[in-house]
């Protein structure tokens, strides 16, 4: 619980104060079996450790990386998510969701078999449209996912718009996107996204 601590030396690099360190949040451990963790780095895709933490392996099925120049210069994947109602206690949950800030088409990926295998969620906005972070409703039904535009940098720099989407099922083939911004294009993009605890209906933005 915090008390004593043990250093692991990662094979990526993170850059904590770099490019995007606004997003988040790009680590998350599997709420259904604690022992498995997923982290998004800057530059190598996708990675995994199925061992507290102590050693990792890339996620070699992950199918995108970022870029190194451009407005989505240097982030990578910045989000990650598990659904944990995928899953159920003592087993690998199911249902995993990651955020990659890049001018492609596909941004947002998910995966069904507890990560072995990752495909684009239809239907994506795309564009200049990055992925800054993400929340989903506890019986997994719903993802809002907050956006931004970049002028040069993904931000905290160079940001100059961005917007809100819901998506409804974003686990089946065919998701529904709707933009649910406060204003469809913020000033200086949309960034923090969070759900009330006990009240899921009740979405919070950062703008």
């Amino acid at each position: 619980q915090g008390r004593t601590w043990e250093r692991t030396n990662v094979p990526f690099p993170m850059n904590g104060n770099g490019s995007a360190r606004q997003t988040g949040q790009r680590m998350n451990v599997d709420p259904n079996l604690p022992g498995v963790l997923v982290y998004g780095t800057r530059t190598m895709g996708l990675w995994k450790s199925d061992d507290h933490g102590a050693t990792w392996s890339r996620i070699e099925s992950f199918p995108a990386t970022g870029e190194k120049e451009g407005p989505a210069r240097e982030a990578g994947v910045v989000w990650t998510l598990f659904d944990k109602s995928s899953g159920t206690p003592g087993t690998a949950t199911k249902t995993l969701y990651a955020g990659v800030m890049t001018v492609e088409q596909d941004k947002v990926f998910r995966s069904t078999d507890a990560g072995a295998t990752w495909q684009p969620i239809a239907g994506q906005p795309g564009g200049v449209l990055l992925p800054n972070r993400a929340a989903l409703t506890p019986d997994g039904t719903t993802l809002y996912i907050t956006y931004v535009t970049s002028s040069g940098y993904p931000g905290p720099h160079g940001v100059n718009g961005g917007s809100v989407f819901k998506v409804v099922n974003p686990a089946a083939h065919a998701p529904t996107w709707t933009e649910v911004a406060p204003v469809a294009k913020g000033t200086f993009g949309y960034s923090g996204v969070s759900l009330h605890p006990t009240a899921p209906r009740t979405l919070y933005v950062t703008n």
